[in-house]
């Protein structure tokens, strides 16, 4: 079989994107955004569940208290606490199953068989466990939900690797039980024991020297060392500003919430300061503060950390059938209330190259534009205190008293979406032409296997077999269910006007 050239080898037009998709492309990326996107049921269920729960509006939470009683917010928290809260759970699993599909083939290569993926799974999770356990041996949704996703992530990738290359490197060269193959589910169990064993030790040893150190719990020694570095800066100002913007969202690209990690900082200078603008204004005085908690939430993180809602409506105008559009599509009535965990996580921006400079840049664009305006008294400053679900427009006229604060979110939104719709088009070329090299490979595939009768594509665990049964599945509902089924060929010949194939 000829060599395949990929057409990010060809691509001289726009190396910057080619760039972009061999990041893309790389084991680790690819299983997180799969993982990911594994999740984006559960994501939506609860981004839902606590919409519920925290709609903005004093009379829509007195019918409910007057319908379902004074805590009827239980029965949504337990949705958005079994879904939202166990993120770095799900990452737990989800990542090595996934990451352990392209290991397993590239051992399969090497020593004939395949590992167990299962065995995978439960490696990651005794992993984490035995580097976050605690004093008390007691597990918080703080270590296992989103506070904990860059964690997990790291973990469970480490973990995953570690096991497929100590499988592969046994020193105790069990053979299998007599009656059992190499490739059977007990001998594996039997191959696995030595990586496990291995990997248990080595984290173990890891959290024994943290407890050494003084960290017992890992996650507060992170995110309580990011707050001592931005507790330093003292003024609340247009740098500490953006400053704070930045890492907000440089935090969430990582997988790290960034709304939690720097959660004491905006409470000690924004909310402080919103305070003093409050104050000011019951005794008659001009408020003097422009950056607040209101000025973030408002005019910044405009559906969310990232500015989302621009890219959901860049997504929506230029690649609305793509799959990217029907996250997009799904994810609107979440944004205008400023939750995207399924746009962060569905999409995903976490691991993403492609969107990972407009998700930082466009919060910080804002920063500066509606700086510039207050600053020049075009839009007064932030009087109120506004939820931070509070849909944008809405948000703006009751933090401001002012219809001009509309005008602005509306600049600042159509400046968003102008920033967003290059790399929306990046991403969508980058799919089309990855649709296309999988489609020649799958091609090349089918011709070789007619050639020298290997197994079926149906059976492989790989791209192309996956894109097989995909294929395969579409052809079976056109024929049973559509009755409907279009065939596109041409011929091929040669000089004597002999038909060679079809």
């Amino acid at each position: 079989m000829a060599p395949r050239k990929n057409p990010l080898e060809e691509q001289k037009i726009n190396p910057v994107i080619a760039f972009f998709e061999m990041l893309s492309r790389n084991a680790f990326m690819t299983a997180v955004r799969g993982a990911l996107t594994s999740m984006m049921p559960f994501m939506i269920i609860g981004a839902f569940a606590l919409i519920i729960n925290s709609f903005p509006s004093l009379a829509y939470n007195e019918f409910m208290v007057s319908v379902f009683g004074e805590n009827w917010k239980n029965f949504m928290s337990r949705i958005s606490n079994s879904t939202l809260n166990i993120m770095s759970l799900m990452l737990l699993i989800a990542v090595p199953y996934t990451l352990a599909e392209t290991l397993n083939n590239r051992l399969e290569k090497k020593i004939g068989h395949r590992a167990g993926r299962v065995a995978a799974v439960i490696a990651s999770l005794t992993a984490f466990f035995t580097l976050t356990n605690t004093d008390n041996n007691s597990v918080s949704f703080n270590s296992i939900g989103s506070q904990g996703i860059l964690l997990a992530i790291v973990i469970s990738s480490v973990s995953t690797y570690l096991y497929f290359f100590l499988y592969s490197h046994r020193i105790f060269k069990l053979k299998a039980v007599q009656g059992e193959s190499d490739g059977s589910r007990y001998t594996r169990a039997i191959f696995s024991i030595e990586p496990c064993t291995i990997i248990l030790i080595l984290f173990s040893i890891i959290a024994e020297i943290l407890t050494k150190l003084g960290i017992t719990n890992i996650h507060d020694f992170f995110y309580d060392s990011l707050r001592k570095l931005f507790m330093s800066v003292d003024e609340a100002g247009l740098g500490s500003m953006l400053l704070f913007v930045f890492f907000t969202d440089l935090f969430w690209v990582f997988g790290v919430h960034g709304g939690n990690a720097l959660g004491n900082i905006a409470f000690t200078l924004w909310y402080t300061e919103r305070n003093e603008n409050i104050a000011a204004v019951e005794q008659g005085l001009q408020p003097e503060n422009i950056f607040t908690s209101d000025f973030v939430n408002s005019f910044i993180f405009v559906g969310g950390c990232g500015a989302t809602l621009c890219l959901v409506i860049a997504i929506l105008m230029f690649s609305r059938k793509s799959v990217s559009g029907s996250i997009a599509k799904a994810s609107i009535p979440l944004a205008i209330f400023n939750i995207n965990e399924t746009v962060i996580f569905g999409l995903p921006i976490v691991f993403n190259p492609f969107y990972i400079i407009p998700f930082i840049c466009v919060p910080l664009v804002f920063v500066l534009t509606t700086y510039a305006a207050m600053a020049l008294g075009l839009v007064p400053l932030p009087i109120h205190a506004v939820g931070w679900t509070m849909p944008p427009f809405v948000s703006g006229v009751m933090a401001t008293d002012s219809w001009s604060a509309v005008v602005l979110q509306a600049i600042n939104i159509v400046i968003g979406v102008l920033i967003y719709m290059p790399f929306v088009r990046f991403s969508e070329d980058a799919r089309v032409r990855r649709n296309i090299y999988m489609i020649e490979r799958l091609t090349e595939e089918i011709e070789y296997v007619q050639t020298n009768r290997v197994p079926l594509l149906l059976t492989r665990h790989d791209e192309i077999g996956s894109l097989a049964r995909s294929i395969a599945n579409d052809l079976n509902y056109s024929i049973n269910e559509n009755h409907d089924l279009s065939l596109v060929f041409q011929p091929t010949g040669e000089q004597q006007r002999q038909t060679l194939r079809v």
